[in-house]
């Protein structure tokens, strides 16, 4: 009778938090796709990086509710490895100690606590969420994008001014070649957010056949091309292509969405010289931006040498001017080796589960996982001259994708 009546009280207890965290984690993804970020004294502080550390002493006191899922691994092995690293680099490299490495840890952490947190939902109300956060957003970013393009009545500049980083301002608005950012803090930003909600509707209207789906798909496609991202276009070109072939039947759809595709790349792709300009530069090897990525991989290399396994942390107090485009380096130079394979770990782990994932008839997780599919394709492109792990916004929707996912093969394989 006891044992009964402490069970009915732990489920009751389970209840009571679940309808706590479920709002926090509905404003939190809203945050991080639409909500504005506030500016204090320069810097751009997320609202869902204060909502995801509210809900830390919750996680603390109902710690025996959180499950042992196979997402969470990758997660625990990249934060161990890169506290690893940062011990590594004060005892044995001699780094001086900073509050600015202390920082950057904590903000890595969000992954992981965003991931505990979206498994305490009841996995339909997750996904009912999630769909109406990519299926309404998608309207609000392509009013967004057209806005910030074409700048009617100084609207577009207003919508720059409250999410563009005061560091990307000057690229978004007054730049002859304009780069919107959308939503996100810069024009790279912007364009991985855009991919979230294209894939979204790609894929509903492959696997339901709503034409709506479509519509909104062919307007969000001269909204990515509005941020002039080389990396993430190309990326999200080869992702959609790949992640859609290797579909099962939709035969007559492959042909009809591929030539819709090629036509509106002839159409678009000549008309932002920015991208041209800079494949032809590239080409030419007169690429200003290019040359200092190659001078980046020559410092991060000589960096490397000197840790190979394990790196040098954050190292703020050494490093803290130099800045690497390309995610690799990054990863490679601060946590070596083991640092960098366990990052891609996190990012190709759910490709593998492809034949798990295609034997299951739902269309919900056919959606869901086929973008996770793609953004693990676009991902690795990203990370060549941007930051996406390590982009603390655009992470977190993978993120979201992957316990998704998981959560759906779990249940429905039970």
């Amino acid at each position: 009778m006891i044992n009964s009546i402490n069970f009915n009280k732990n489920i009751k207890n389970r209840n009571v938090y679940t309808k706590l965290i479920t709002p926090l984690v509905f404003l939190t993804i809203m945050s991080i796709f639409f909500f504005i970020p506030i500016k204090i004294s320069g810097l751009g502080i997320r609202i869902d990086d204060i909502l995801i550390l509210l809900c830390v002493p919750l996680i603390v006191l109902h710690i025996k509710y959180i499950k042992n899922e196979k997402y969470i691994y990758p997660i625990l092995l990249f934060l161990s490895l890169v506290a690893m690293s940062m011990t590594y680099g004060y005892i044995v490299l001699d780094v001086p100690f900073s509050g600015g490495d202390i920082n950057e840890f904590f903000r890595y952490s969000k992954i992981l606590l965003f991931a505990i947190l979206l498994g305490y939902i009841d996995i339909h109300k997750l996904s009912n969420m999630t769909f109406k956060v990519f299926y309404y957003g998608s309207f609000y970013l392509i009013f967004v994008g057209f806005m910030q393009y074409f700048d009617p009545l100084s609207i577009g500049k207003y919508f720059s001014l409250l999410y563009t980083s005061e560091s990307q301002i000057y690229t978004a608005i007054e730049h002859s070649v304009r780069r919107v950012t959308v939503t996100g803090s810069g024009p790279n930003d912007g364009a991985i957010l855009v991919s979230y909600f294209m894939l979204f509707n790609f894929f509903t209207f492959v696997f339901t056949n709503n034409k709506k789906y479509l519509v909104l798909f062919i307007l969000l496609i001269p909204v990515l091309f509005f941020t002039q991202s080389r990396t993430v276009i190309i990326g999200m070109f080869f992702a959609l292509s790949i992640s859609f072939l290797l579909t099962k039947s939709f035969y007559a759809k492959k042909i009809f969405l591929t030539f819709l595709i090629s036509i509106f790349i002839i159409i678009l792709f000549p008309l932002f010289s920015y991208i041209v300009i800079g494949i032809q530069t590239a080409l030419e090897g007169t690429n200003n931006s290019l040359l200092v990525r190659i001078s980046h991989i020559e410092t991060a290399y000589n960096l490397f040498v000197q840790s190979p396994f394990v790196g040098w942390g954050f190292a703020k107090s050494l490093y803290y001017d130099m800045r690497m485009d390309s995610e690799y380096l990054t990863i490679f130079y601060r946590f070596g080796i083991f640092g960098l394979l366990s990052a891609i770990w996190i990012i190709i782990m759910p490709v593998l589960y492809k034949k798990q994932f295609d034997k299951i008839k739902i269309i919900e997780l056919k959606v869901y996982y086929y973008m996770l599919f793609a953004f693990s394709i676009l991902g690795l492109f990203v990370m060549l001259t941007n930051s996406f792990i390590t982009g603390y916004q655009t992470f977190l929707g993978f993120i979201l994708l992957t316990v998704l996912s998981f959560r759906f093969l779990k249940q429905y394989k039970s």
